[in-house]
């Protein structure tokens, strides 16, 4: 699950990496476009970045919903917020630090 978990957030943040890099590239002259080797590095160089930052999460069960209260009302008037309920998780891995477009160029 671990494995699968950071595979998965890496293959996300390429992704949009790739595609954010493809339409700057579109902007500009032939000459000035990185080749496929310079991409390739820059990205590996990013999923390295993204590998370093992870930090392993236990999974478990917890309680999640609105809690309501004491009288029996809700906290939250959205109508998709469900009442109290355990949710159990595996393990995963999540970022330490904020990620964003621009901190992947």
């Amino acid at each position: 699950m671990k494995r699968t978990s950071v595979f998965i957030s890496v293959l996300i943040l390429s992704t949009g990496f790739q595609s954010s890099t493809v339409s700057a590239r579109a902007d500009t002259s032939p000459a000035q476009r990185p080749s496929n080797a310079e991409l390739d590095a820059r990205i590996k160089a990013l999923i390295a970045k993204v590998k370093r930052s992870l930090r392993p999460l236990k999974g478990g069960t917890f309680e999640m919903g609105d809690w309501g209260t004491e009288t029996g009302q809700h906290y939250d008037p959205d109508t998709w917020s469900r009442p109290l309920h355990k949710v159990t998780l595996d393990g995963f891995s999540m970022m330490a630090f904020a990620s964003s477009a621009a901190s992947s160029g």
